[in-house]
């Protein structure tokens, strides 16, 4: 999971995991925006210092734990930070997870329009 691979950020999500536990840090796009980083430079942002940093003071951090679900809402990206532990039924090292993406135009109403902007334009991009 993550900006670059997680299906369309930004939009509303629920997620579920399947194999870890997992903890994820959950970012506002108005927020990133502010920072002058766009959505789909978020993941190398992060790798930064300066992302670390804004880590740090602006992240939401949710500890996921294995088969329970978590509700993202639009303008909002979750990054998977760490996967915790093993496997339970498999040796594959890969955690896994579900993602459910809901598509409601009334879920943009609360998100400042330069993040729907913002969301609009790379999901369109990514899904060309």
């Amino acid at each position: 999971l993550g900006p670059s691979d997680y299906p369309l950020p930004g939009l509303a999500h629920a997620v579920v995991s399947i194999t870890h536990t997992l903890v994820v840090g959950i970012y506002e796009v108005a927020g990133i925006l502010r920072e002058g980083v766009s959505v789909p430079d978020l993941k190398s942002f992060l790798e930064t210092d300066a992302g670390a940093d804004y880590f740090r003071d602006h992240a939401c951090i949710v500890k996921l734990e294995k088969d329970q679900g978590l509700f993202v809402p639009m303008g909002f990206v979750p990054v998977v930070t760490y996967a915790c532990g093993k496997p339970q039924d498999t040796s594959d090292p890969l955690a896994f997870a579900v993602v459910q993406t809901f598509f409601h135009a009334e879920a943009s109403q609360h998100v400042d329009p330069s993040a729907i902007s913002a969301i609009f334009s790379w999901n369109t991009k990514h899904m060309e």
